[in-house]
Formats: C-alpha cells, sequence, structure tokens
C-alpha cells in the first residue's frame, strides 16, 4: 500500500479543518472556537492546502458540513469585533443576536448584555433594543457637538473682545502719536521763525526786498494750518474706521451672545424634558450631560481660584468651595 505524505502546512490545515468540524456540531458552546478557527482558515489560507481555490468554495462546497460563505463571514465579524471572553460568555445567544450585537460600541454592548435577558427576547426585541440603544447614542452625540459648538463660540467671543482692546490700545496710541507730531510740528515753526530773524537782520550786500513780517507770519499760519487739517483728516479717518469695526464687532458679539442663549434655553428645556420623562435611558443621558457641564463648571472655578493673586483671596474662596462641596455630599 503506497503510503502517503503530507507535509507540516497540509497536516495544519487538516487538524484545523477537523476542529471546525467539531465546532460546527456543537456551536451552541463551541461557537467562539469555531469563529476564531473560521478566521485562522480564511487568513492563512489554510483552504489552499485542501484543494480549494477560495475561502467561499472551501466553506460551501466541503463535504464534512457547509453553511453560506456570508455566514461563515458572520463568525468571523463576532469574533473580530465582540471579543474572544464575549463570545465565551455569551453563546446561548446564537450568530444572530451576537452579529445585532456587533453595531453597538463596547460600553453600550457590556451594558445592555449585563442588564437585559438577550436570551429571552426575539430576535426582532434584540433589533428594535439595539435600535434605540443607538439613537440616544445620537442623541448623546448632537448633545456633545452642541457643548463644542457652544465651546467654540466663547472662544470667537473672547477673540473678539480681544480685537475690540487692540483697536482701543491703536486708537489709543494714534492719539499720542498725533499728540507728539503736533509738538514736533510747533517746535519746527518755532525754529523756522528763529532762522527767518535770523536771515531778516543779517547784513547783505545786494539788495533785496526783504518780506515783511505780515506775509512771514501769513506763510507761517498757511503751513501750519495745511499741517493741522492734514493730521486732524488722518487721524478723523482713523478713528472713523476704529469706530466701523468696533461696532461690527459689538455687533457681532450681541449677535453670538444671543444665539449662544437661545440654544442654552432649547438645551436646558430638552434636558428637563427629558429626566422628567418616562424613558429612564432618555433620562440617564441628560443627567451625564448636566454632570459633565457641572465638572467643568467646577474645574473652572476652581482654576480661576489658583489664578488669584492674592495668597489671602486663595485661602477664603477655597475654604468656602470646601463648604460648598461638603453641602452637597451631605445632601447627597
Amino acid at each position: 500500500m503506497q503510503e502517503i505524505s503530507v507535509n507540516l502546512k497540509q497536516r495544519d490545515a487538516i487538524v484545523t479543518h477537523q476542529h471546525i468540524c467539531e465546532c460546527y456540531k456543537t456551536a451552541a458552546v463551541s461557537l467562539m472556537d469555531m469563529a476564531k478557527s473560521l478566521k485562522r482558515m480564511r487568513d492563512e489560507k489554510l483552504y489552499t492546502e485542501l484543494g480549494y481555490e477560495s475561502f467561499g468554495e472551501y466553506v460551501e462546497n466541503n463535504s464534512d458540513y457547509s453553511f453560506k460563505e456570508r455566514q461563515a463571514y458572520t463568525y468571523i465579524s463576532c469574533y473580530e469585533k465582540l471579543g474572544e471572553a464575549f463570545l465565551q460568555s455569551n453563546a446561548n445567544l446564537g450568530i444572530t443576536k451576537l452579529e445585532l450585537l456587533t453595531k453597538l460600541d463596547t460600553f453600550d454592548r457590556a451594558e445592555i448584555a449585563e442588564d437585559t435577558d438577550l436570551a429571552g427576547m426575539t430576535v426582532d426585541e434584540v433589533k428594535q433594543l439595539i435600535a434605540d440603544k443607538q439613537a440616544l447614542g445620537e442623541q448623546l452625540s448632537m448633545f456633545k457637538a452642541e457643548k463644542e459648538a457652544q465651546a467654540d463660540t466663547a472662544d470667537e467671543l473672547k477673540k473678539a473682545q480681544a480685537e475690540i482692546e487692540q483697536l482701543k490700545s491703536r486708537l489709543e496710541d494714534a492719539q499720542e502719536n498725533y499728540d507728539s507730531e503736533s509738538s514736533k510740528d510747533a517746535k519746527r515753526i518755532f525754529e523756522l521763525q528763529q532762522e527767518l530773524d535770523e536771515l531778516r537782520n543779517k547784513p547783505v550786500e545786494v539788495a533785496v526786498q526783504k518780506p515783511s513780517k505780515e506775509e512771514i507770519d501769513k506763510i507761517k499760519e498757511t503751513e501750519r494750518k495745511k499741517l493741522e487739517k492734514a493730521k486732524q483728516k488722518e487721524i478723523a479717518e482713523l478713528k472713523a474706521e476704529q469706530e466701523k469695526q468696533l461696532a461690527q464687532l459689538r455687533q457681532e458679539h450681541e449677535q453670538a451672545l444671543t444665539a449662544q442663549r437661545e440654544q442654552a434655553s432649547v438645551r436646558e428645556a430638552e434636558l428637563e424634558k427629558k429626566i422628567k420623562s418616562n424613558n429612564s435611558d432618555e433620562a440617564i443621558v441628560a443627567l451625564k450631560i448636566i454632570f459633565e457641564d457641572t465638572q467643568k463648571s467646577v474645574n473652572a472655578f476652581l482654576d480661576k481660584i489658583n489664578d488669584l493673586q492674592s495668597d489671602e483671596d486663595k485661602v477664603k474662596f477655597k475654604a468656602g468651595a470646601k463648604k460648598w462641596l461638603s453641602a452637597i455630599v451631605e445632601t447627597l
């Protein structure tokens, strides 16, 4: 009798195939093992050692067990997304319910598995439960997005206030520069007066018609008025532009504040409605959001205390904060 030679790779493929067959017969208790072995058969392409060209051909056409390629990928997907521990603990749910659970994140999936009798529910009931959970998750994401938008608005308002302060500073600097330039102009006029007086009193060899004092004064006044008019025009244009920018920034600031207040009012009403509703999941989501807001407010308050310059003021405010927090703890 001719001895059949089998290499290590082929032997590994045969052993893996036999293991899948055993798991297939006891899927209720070995679902995780079968999914793990199917993944290995696919990832390492062990099916080629058994004479199959593709993983789909292997699972659909082998003579020991057979199911659709999509079903095999469902087992693999559950193994990859749920993990070994979850599959082992919940194998009794069946592959259909487990596949539905892959649509949830780890936290929501663990919460449902712990608090809900999934085994006693129909597939349709599990679908509805997951759809409700996803809807709540979308609401929470929406609230978080609103909070981030409000934070962005607050940052924009801070930037606008900073721009207003910069414009005020520029306006003050322009006024100071104007006063300084006016002082320089007055000094220059005085110097010119001295030069003209020196020229007028200096003897000359050639007779020339000297300008009269009235003419000199008139020239000086004309030049002074020209300088004054140019400076006034420059200052007026700068002030007008800055006032225009300030007015626009104030308007944008007020509009942003109004929008923020309206959003906060609507959001508070929605949270209040959810807390008072008979839906415990919605109430929990609302309370989580309020708790996060409270945490951020308290942390911001503590940061402001640390920013105080006076150590005495820091001690006073910290003592007050401790009393307040202690009172809350006693109430709880």
